[in-house]
């Protein structure tokens, strides 16, 4: 009985194994010369292999330890910048207050005031008043308590001073100082919105074949990509006639097997958009994520259009981390289960400077992994009936070698 459980047991093993998912490219980033924040650019190569959040991606260094990052893309995200606003004076009397003077850069109405102080453990009464001249001060908000950050990764942290919507030219902060020590202000200002121009980045590798068509009232153009991209911007040129008009449609033909196994064909429209002389030809598709596409032009009774040269890009995309000088770093991307990480670096993303050095990677390269790994676990539909199947005849074999042991005649 004892040998009967254990090949169960080494039987069910199979329905019971899984693998974990690994990654299956690797790309080195070129050598890091001066330590600090750096803008490492994200070709189409490495956009197109990521999963649907973009989160499947990873920055390491040659220890194999995970390095903070924060993916950013342009024309998404904070739409807002932190400016520092001018300090005009700065005094304080020991034991009893410190008081700040800030001008914005304009005259623009504000209704918080953004505080960078250095880390401390206290809470301070203070009060803000608002002034056109510097000389004479009118109270916006009194009793104010403010709450000193304790950040336990950065050596200082932000405070926001909320106040009924304002104009003032000046703005003065008065802080109580006879029952703690000074707060150290690094910085006050705000936050103003960013008008946001997205850039973009060439896809290479774009294949565009006119396929031949029974009438010429339509023309049907495919669209193949040598390798996976994130497809955000189509620019469609038109070199023929001077003028046109056109209605167009972009989407994607699958074929399956219909009655009698005939081959059914069915046009996915995507995008609907009218081609124009003296517009331009631009489409949106929000990373769309396909090896191909079909352009049809409807023509009607007009001759068919003369397309140039199509050209696909995708939005410009980057990481952002903290590298040091001489450390060989790699990015590890291709696991579709994985999903994004949860840095504190989103935190402070505003207070990073926009312009960085930027960081280009070496081609990317498929990683050496064994089929099991790149199944993520492996199917045991294929193990359980034959497991059972064998369960069952051993069983059997067994119960059969009992019964006749026990029908033998006792000596």
């Amino acid at each position: 009985m004892r040998r009967l459980i254990c090949m169960g047991a080494v039987l069910c093993l199979p329905m019971r194994l899984s693998v974990a998912q690994s990654y299956r490219y690797r790309a080195d980033l070129e050598p890091v010369r001066q330590s600090g924040f750096h803008r490492i650019m994200l070709p189409s190569s490495v956009v197109g292999q990521l999963n649907n959040t973009l989160g499947d991606i990873r920055l390491v260094d040659n220890q194999d330890r995970e390095v903070p990052y924060q993916l950013r893309q342009s024309g998404a995200g904070p739409t807002s910048r932190f400016v520092a606003y001018s300090i005009v004076s700065r005094s304080s009397v020991p034991d009893r207050y410190t008081t700040l003077v800030v001008q914005p850069p304009d005259q623009k109405p504000i209704q918080s005031l953004t505080l960078l102080v250095k880390n401390a453990r206290l809470q301070k009464q203070a009060r803000l008043s608002g002034s056109n001249d510097n000389r004479q001060w009118f109270g916006i908000r009194e009793d104010v308590v403010l709450e000193s950050p304790d950040s336990k990764d950065h050596t200082s942290g932000r405070l926001q001073l909320d106040f009924p919507l304002s104009d003032y030219r000046f703005y003065r902060l008065d802080l109580a100082d006879s029952l703690t020590a000074p707060l150290n202000i690094l910085q006050i200002g705000g936050y103003q919105p960013v008008v946001v121009t997205p850039s973009y980045t060439p896809i290479n590798g774009l294949q565009q074949q006119q396929l031949a068509t029974k009438t010429t009232t339509h023309t049907d153009i495919r669209l193949t990509f040598s390798a996976p991209a994130r497809i955000d911007r189509l620019v469609i040129p038109i070199n023929r006639p001077a003028r046109y008009e056109r209605r167009a449609e972009l989407g994607l033909i699958s074929r399956r097997r219909g009655r009698r196994r005939r081959v059914e064909t069915e046009f996915e429209v995507i995008r609907s958009f009218t081609l124009r002389s003296g517009d331009s030809a631009v489409v949106l598709l929000s990373g769309l994520r396909t090896p191909s596409l079909h352009l049809i032009i409807h023509n009607g009774d007009s001759p068919p259009l003369q397309p140039g040269r199509i050209r696909a890009y995708q939005r410009t995309t980057w990481l952002t981390a903290d590298l040091s000088a001489g450390t060989p770093y790699a990015l590890l991307l291709g696991s579709e289960q994985l999903s994004a990480p949860r840095y504190d670096l989103t935190t402070f993303s505003t207070l990073l400077p926009d312009a960085l050095p930027i960081i280009n990677l070496a081609p990317l390269r498929p990683m050496n992994t064994d089929p099991i790994s790149d199944a993520g676990s492996i199917d045991t539909r294929w193990f359980i009936w034959p497991a059972l199947g064998l369960a069952l005849l051993i069983m059997a074999i067994q119960s059969y070698r009992l019964i006749k042991e026990m029908q033998r005649p006792v000596s």
